[in-house]
């Protein structure tokens, strides 16, 4: 595998840091560890969940490496290059270079809400971790939303629950807006019933959305646009 040159050690209470001698991770690893440790506390304090082992958090140079690992791990020829993933159930993989600093509440969000369930929907696997970002490269999940509708982008919160549409949709958009889904359901129901009625559950999306909703899909969408609306010029 591509780590054989990533074997320093720094461990903390709730992870093992690995990375490279003398890299920027090296540099910095004090700032990194307490970084995570305070995602850490916020992640399980949401979510009340305490996982039972340690974070593997593997610190790498690039984005090329973090790639080839991950085809590596799958085995899908899929080895394009990768900022950061996660790898079930307690290692994380990310770039940390002078670039890229691909640390913070994401992939942690991940690790630690898949101990209780992994839904199967990518569209609430990866909102939940972007509500906790609240940010897409330095603008809020919500600002990238009402540009993508100011474009002409046609929400359809129904389809991106399904895998297949919502991995054909440009990530500057589908991961904004799962995001901003989730605030959206979190502000109005609160996020026990999120996690609860749409997140862990093994019952049809769909079926689900309407019973929290309880008036039409037009009338969600409305609803929902003019949450974004309200919450870009907030900001």
């Amino acid at each position: 595998m591509a780590l054989e040159n990533y074997n320093k050690v720094f461990e903390t209470e709730h992870y093992i840091f690995h990375f490279k001698e003398n890299s920027l991770a090296e540099k910095y690893i004090n700032y990194i560890s307490n970084t995570q440790e305070n995602c850490y506390k916020k992640i399980t304090s949401l979510l009340n969940i305490f996982p039972n082992f340690k974070i593997h958090y593997y610190l790498i140079d690039s984005p090329i490496i973090v790639g080839k690992i991950y085809n590596e791990i799958h085995c899908d020829g899929d080895d394009e290059p990768c900022n950061g993933f996660t790898n079930y159930p307690d290692t994380i993989y990310c770039v940390y270079n002078n670039e890229i600093k691909c640390i913070g509440l994401h992939e942690d969000t991940h690790i630690i809400s898949y101990c209780k369930f992994r839904p199967k929907s990518a569209f609430l696997r990866e909102g939940l971790a972007m509500y906790m970002d609240k940010f897409w490269h330095s603008k809020t999940n919500e600002r990238w939303v009402l540009e993508s509708i100011n474009k002409g982008f046609e929400i359809d919160f129904f389809k991106l629950l399904n895998n297949n549409n919502f991995f054909k949709i440009d990530c500057n958009i589908s991961y904004p807006l799962s995001g901003a889904f989730v605030n959206f359901i979190c502000e109005n129901f609160g996020i026990k019933k999120f996690l609860s009625e749409l997140y862990y559950t093994k019952k049809n999306y769909i079926k689900q959305l309407n019973l929290l909703f309880k008036y039409k899909k037009q009338d969600m969408h409305n609803s929902f646009v003019e949450f974004i609306k309200t919450k870009s010029e907030a900001k």
